[in-house]
């Protein structure tokens, strides 16, 4: 269906308004999902909530990239980020995602998490609460028009996994820089 039930809407606001550390994790998605960056950008803003996103799903690129985080992979790869930086609810948007560091901690930490995706099964693990069908742009923009209360959220969580983005995207430019002409297309 084009858009959700209120009630599941409500159920799904109160989660990530009742959250610490609420996270909006954004999976492979067609490429029409990139019509509710503003939505995305709105609700991250008004709910607290931290926006990491693969560049499959749409949200990585163009008006909300500034927001949105992308080293999440890496950042949950390691024991630390996973032990460290670990959301206390997820709502995930699109796909399941292909991370392998989103893979491991979903595995080794029993995470809330609410999948909400247009068609077929976003959750092969099924270890959502629930998954929603629905259009995912009219979802978010239900959800940015709710009230939440921010003073809720660990101020801290965000500091370090935004230093942690940082650290990550630093040592890959370094990477690529030391590579120099061994790095290209036909090498």
């Amino acid at each position: 269906s084009a858009a959700a039930d209120p009630s599941i809407v409500e159920r799904v606001a109160r989660a990530i308004d009742g959250a610490a550390r609420p996270v909006i994790l954004c999976g492979p998605a067609d490429v029409h999902q990139g019509a509710g960056s503003n939505a995305l950008a709105r609700l991250a803003e008004r709910a607290g909530a931290l926006v990491v996103a693969e560049a499959a799903s749409q949200f990585r690129f163009g008006k909300v990239a500034r927001t949105v985080l992308g080293a999440f992979d890496a950042i949950w790869s390691t024991g630390a980020g996973r032990d460290q930086l670990a959301p206390d609810f997820v709502l995930q948007l699109g796909a399941n995602p292909v991370s392998k560091g989103w893979e491991r901690l979903s595995e080794e930490q029993r995470l809330p998490r609410v999948v909400v995706h247009p068609w077929g099964w976003a959750d092969p693990s099924s270890g959502a609460e629930a998954v929603v069908h629905c259009d995912v742009t009219a979802f978010v923009e239900a959800l940015a028009d709710r009230e939440y209360d921010i003073r809720r959220r660990d101020a801290d969580f965000e500091r370090r996994f935004r230093a942690a983005e940082q650290a990550v995207w630093k040592e890959a430019r370094a990477i690529v820089a030391s590579a120099g002409d061994a790095l290209s297309e036909a090498a």
